[in-house]
């Protein structure tokens, strides 16, 4: 081996002849490698008066001297120029550029830059400023640029700049300060909703708006428009409290519910709302009803109308009720807070001008129905008019299972006692009541056990 295998420093060989030659070019070469410094490397031609020690990167075709030497190190050393091939991982100081270039095995290229690539597990880094624990990640720049990496450079040219929260109770915002006092802040915090809070002095918040996530639905502290929205974009036409009563003719601040204006709410004798009454298909109007009608009361007109009633302190799943048209039915029920879920109370059926039922339904069970001449109790026993009580009907085999005393039922062919007191003979029985005595079917009136 005649040099050292990383640097290509020239060895001493044995019983070698003026040893301090090939001593002395392996310091230059460490003097010039170590810690390496280069005035430039934009130079194809070396420089006409260099002085001891210049070094240069040399730069692409180049000619005289340094020909052939492209990207070598050219270092003036005793008069004669140096060449030192780059291997990778060099590194060398730039001065023009005040920059340091590593060799990557093609080219010089910033260090940092090639660094970079595989860099990883950085515990603090601070870019133009000092980073510390508190702030692990510091820049102190005037402007900051992401910008996506296209599909020609094997990206997908979306950009998506991600922030991810412990859990639901955590926070994760954007905070907006003057002077490190905190003036505005988005985000999830404390919760899963998107909320924009506001501050005057960094220390006491209010909530601007609040966005449910299950329901986009958006909580506005307050709305103040420059510009007033008109009535046909569903606005009021005004900028102020006032203005907009009058244009909707509620009348003034003296007597909001005093209206003037033909055609308004509060004109009391042609008054509409359109459109905002029921979620139905088709448009909802309000209006007055003329004689014979109630004089002022509201009709709701779509395929099916309804209306919903919120108890504001309610409890969980207990706010909601409604009622609605659906065909020729009219429905009442109870929901749940998700609308998901919904229990009906009654449904009257009609059939033009007449009503032809109303079952009234608890836990899912039909406990009254009201026809046009009888009211049906539970399951079968109903209420008949004229002044007597029809039972449900079975026979021995399609009795229900006793157990539970007091039900009386009619048995078409249980086997009654004849008029000399004689149990009818076995299945010739005529029928008649029987009960249950908790235990088993009794004929009505007997401790006997129904047979048929």
């Amino acid at each position: 081996m005649t040099s050292t295998t990383r640097l290509g420093l020239p060895l001493i060989d044995a019983a070698q002849a003026q040893k301090h030659v090939t001593h002395n070019e392996a310091i230059n070469a460490l003097d010039q490698l170590v810690q390496a410094s280069v005035l430039t490397r934009t130079l194809a031609a070396p420089p006409a008066s260099p002085a001891d020690g210049d070094a240069y990167i040399v730069a692409s075709s180049p000619t005289g001297a340094w020909a052939g030497k492209s990207n070598d190190i050219a270092a003036w050393q005793d008069g004669i120029w140096c060449f030192y091939a780059p291997r990778p991982g060099w590194c060398a100081w730039v001065v023009d550029e005040t920059r340091s270039f590593a060799w990557s095995g093609s080219a010089w290229v910033e260090a940092f830059g090639l660094l970079a690539t595989t860099l990883q597990g950085v515990q603090l880094f601070g870019l133009g400023t000092t980073a510390t624990t508190a702030n692990p990640l510091s820049a102190k720049v005037n402007a900051a640029l992401f910008t996506a990496l296209g599909v020609s450079e094997g990206g997908t040219g979306d950009l998506r700049y991600t922030l991810n929260k412990s859990a639901t109770s955590n926070t994760v915002s954007q905070l907006y300060q003057d002077g490190y006092s905190g003036r505005a802040e988005t985000g999830l915090c404390g919760d899963d909703h998107f909320h924009i809070k506001v501050s005057a002095d960094g220390a006491t918040w209010t909530e601007a708006v609040d966005i449910d996530p299950s329901t986009a639905t958006a909580t506005l502290q307050q709305l103040e428009l420059t510009n007033a929205l008109s009535i046909s974009n569903g606005g009021t036409g005004a900028t102020t409290a006032a203005a907009a009563r009058s244009a909707l003719g509620l009348g003034d601040a003296s007597g909001l519910n005093v209206g003037a204006t033909a055609g308004t709410v509060a004109s009391g004798n042609d008054s509409r709302i359109t459109g905002a009454l029921s979620a139905a298909t088709a448009a909802a109007t309000y209006a007055p009803l003329a004689a014979p009608q109630i004089t002022g009361s509201m009709k709701i007109s779509s395929t099916a109308p309804g209306l919903t009633l919120y108890k504001s302190d309610g409890g969980t799943d207990a706010k909601y009720w409604d009622w609605f048209v659906n065909t020729n039915v009219l429905r009442f029920r109870a929901l749940n807070d998700a609308f998901s879920a919904s229990a009906f109370w009654l449904t009257v059926n009609r059939s033009g001008n007449s009503i032809v039922s109303a079952v009234f339904t608890v836990g899912g069970l039909d406990v009254a129905t009201i026809g046009a001449s009888s009211l049906t109790l539970g399951s079968g026993v109903s209420l008949i008019s004229g002044g007597w009580v029809k039972s449900a009907s079975y026979t021995v085999a399609t009795l229900p299972a006793a157990g539970t005393a007091g039900r009386m039922v009619h048995c078409s062919n249980a086997r009654m006692f004849n008029g000399t007191g004689t149990l009818e003979g076995t299945g010739s029985g005529t029928g008649g009541l029987v009960v249950d005595n908790g235990a088993a079917w009794k004929i009505a009136g007997t401790n006997i056990t129904v047979s048929a």
